[in-house]
């Protein structure tokens, strides 16, 4: 039970927190260095909108570093400064990576992209090519007046082009 509450808070206040311009990082890690009590509306996982004030920084950081509340109520300050500054180190790197990797996903997309436009022409292209000789084969077998062959040139093979 206190799983879902933890997580649920910890959505909230992530909407909450990114949706209030007002409240800068440094007072949201200030409260949570000076934080010793639970917030009485800790529980209440009905409302739709909660406060960044209305969330318990403890109970948010022992969810998030799976780590026991009453163990980090306990630490001094500066242990939890660097348990959150390590915390966010580790979001930043997780950040920079997931970017990167979109970046490179994109980029193997648009690869992809350019390919399925080359094939789509160089099957219009063939299709071209299958309908000139077709056209050619009905011709040749329609009885001519004359008994001259058709000055057409022979077709070539087209071979596809490999892209790198």
């Amino acid at each position: 039970a206190s799983s879902s509450s933890t997580t649920s808070s910890t959505s909230a206040s992530s909407s909450s927190s990114s949706s209030s311009p007002s409240s800068s990082s440094l007072s949201r890690h200030a409260r949570f260095l000076d934080y010793d009590h639970p917030s009485p509306s800790d529980n209440s996982c009905d409302s739709h909108h909660v406060r960044s004030e209305d969330v318990d920084p403890i109970t948010l950081l022992a969810g998030i570093a799976d780590r026991d509340a009453g163990c980090l109520r306990t630490l001094p300050k500066c242990r939890r400064r660097r348990i959150l500054a390590r915390m966010e180190g580790l979001s930043k790197f997780i950040n920079h990576t997931l970017l990167r990797l979109n970046n490179e996903l994109a980029g193997e997309l648009q690869e992809l992209f350019d390919q399925q436009v080359n094939l789509n022409v160089q099957v219009h292209h063939l299709s071209l090519l299958h309908q000139q000789h077709q056209q050619q084969q009905q011709q040749s077998s329609v009885p001519q007046e004359s008994t001259e062959l058709s000055a057409s040139p022979p077709l070539s093979p087209v071979f596809p082009r490999k892209f790198s």
